[in-house]
């Protein structure tokens, strides 16, 4: 395993989901413009050009194994069918489902899925979570910061959370949509990918952290994306802001760690300094290794490079491998024909 690097942040878009896509008129979606298609997230976006590596697994592999990632878990990216209410989108997230069990069943032991849930009811969000546990190639789930139009930490939820870890399928949060949009508008997406993204998903998580969830589901297990946002860099003013909301009683106020057993990040933060800090906060053996491939912000390469600047011997393993294995499941054979670009020349900026 020592020279495994598995992705776990790397999307894709299988046949359905694009075909809803397309069909969708209001952003997000996606058009051709000048004759290739290109995926609009926001109104008045232009729109990111789909390269091949979003649709096609063929591409996706080759991207893999020039980049030195010998495995990946897969996911579409957002909007998921969050968009798309009611019944008809339980059968659409059936067909999402079963095209990414056959990707992953077409590498095997290289590429695994992670799953769509429909945004109908909480019930046929479980009855999707059990469909999903059923199949070993999928081995996750990916969610925004709703599910079925509630909050994360919803009451209406209790049930999912509490199937989620009684099935140990690992739920994966990403952001959508961001956090006040209206303040981050501007300079392209640069405000929305670095501040709006990042901040709805610490929002989201902390709120579900606060509510108690990981204490009513024991053995539940979330991965926040981008590294939890700002969560780990915040943890002990949210510490200290309980303490002072709570003085008569000190005994509820504990740590991140404690109060979340089962709550992971993945490396996505451009920085081994920010990464450093979520090893610290968290413990290397909750940091997952991620891409953001294909959108245009991910540095596959530069992301091997901090990880290896971040952290080394054991912890490195763990972060490149390791926790990945543990927490999806994973068997691994390690392709023959892939280099691990752990070794490669640091950035140098020091960030």
């Amino acid at each position: 395993m020592t020279d495994a690097l598995i992705d776990v942040h790397s999307h894709i878009y299988p046949p359905a989901l694009v075909r809803y896509l397309r069909g969708r008129a209001e952003p997000p979606f996606i058009r051709d413009v000048d004759g290739a298609p290109r995926f609009c997230l926001f109104p008045g976006d232009r729109g990111v050009l789909m390269t091949p590596e979003f649709t096609d697994l063929d591409a996706k592999l080759a991207f893999m194994a020039d980049a030195g990632i010998t495995h990946a878990v897969l996911s579409p990216g957002n909007p998921w069918l969050d968009l798309h209410p009611g019944a008809a989108s339980v059968e659409l997230a059936r067909e999402v489902n079963a095209e990414l069990a056959e990707m992953a069943r077409s590498a095997p032991d290289r590429v695994w899925a992670m799953g769509l849930l429909p945004n109908s009811t909480v019930a046929s969000a479980i009855a999707t979570l059990a469909d999903l546990a059923a199949l070993p190639e999928t081995v996750g789930v990916m969610v925004g910061t709703s599910i079925c139009g509630h909050p994360l930490d919803a009451p209406a939820l209790g049930e999912f959370w509490a199937a989620a870890a009684e099935v140990r399928l690992p739920v994966f949060v990403h952001p959508g949509a961001g956090l006040a949009p209206e303040a981050t508008r501007g300079f392209g997406q640069a405000l929305t990918l670095s501040l709006a993204f990042p901040f709805e998903t610490t929002v989201a998580v902390a709120r579900l952290v606060l509510a108690g969830v990981f204490e009513r589901s024991p053995g539940l297990r979330v991965v926040a994306a981008h590294g939890g946002g700002a969560l780990p860099f915040l943890a002990g003013r949210l510490r200290r802001a309980l303490e002072a909301e709570q003085p008569g009683d000190q005994s509820v106020v504990r740590s991140l760690p404690e109060r979340a057993p089962g709550l992971y990040v993945d490396s996505i933060l451009f920085s081994p300094v920010s990464l450093r800090l979520c090893a610290d906060v968290l413990g290397t053996d909750r940091v997952l290794f991620g891409t953001d491939h294909p959108f245009p912000i991910a540095d596959p390469r530069g992301s091997a490079i901090d990880l290896a600047d971040a952290v080394g011997g054991e912890d490195y393993e763990r972060v490149a491998s390791r926790n990945a294995v543990e927490l999806f499941g994973l068997s691994l054979e390690q392709p023959t024909d892939v280099e691990c670009t752990s070794a490669a020349v640091p950035r140098g900026d020091g960030s």
